[in-house]
Formats: structure tokens, sequence, C-alpha cells
């Protein structure tokens, strides 16, 4: 079973933050821990939309995991610098 609580998990999905996710880059609205839910917003378009953590986290046909990064993008560039060690993906 997948562990959905870990420390590094709750860092990456702080608002404000990004998430590299299906070739798009996203900034993270909000996290609704209740629910397990994140409000993203692309970061071309400015498209807002709720996805499921569940979603995020299992793998998908293309099977490319999420990356997360902090908000220290350099200003004027489109894909936030991605430390490698805040990759994440579901076991």
């Amino acid at each position: 079973m997948t562990d959905l609580n870990p420390p590094w998990l709750e860092q990456g999905l702080q608002a404000g933050w990004y998430v590299d996710w299906q070739g798009h880059t996203y900034r993270i609205r909000t996290f609704d821990a209740a629910k397990l839910v994140l409000h993203i917003e692309h970061l071309v378009t400015a498209e807002v939309r709720t996805v499921a953590l569940e979603t995020l986290l299992l793998p998908s046909a293309d099977d490319s995991a999420p990356l997360f990064a902090p908000l220290a993008a350099r200003a004027g560039t489109e894909t936030p610098t991605t430390p490698s060690n805040v990759h994440i993906r579901a076991r």
C-alpha cells in the first residue's frame, strides 16, 4: 500500500509550489488535506482545475511521475527549477 503521509509529500503539496505533470507545469493554489485534492493553475493558460491526489500519484499510461518544485523558480521562466530530491513517485 502507498504511504500518502510522508513528510516529503506534505512539503511538495504547499500552495505556491509547482508541479510538472503530464507534460504541463502548474502552480499549486491550495491543497485540501481533508478531501485529498489539489487546486492547480496551468502556468500558460491560467486554467484552474481540481485534481485528486490519487490521480496525480497513480501511474498513468505514459508512466510519468509528477515533479514538485518550490517557488524558487527564476522570474520570467515558465518551468520551475526542479531539484532532483523532490521527485515523487507512488510506490
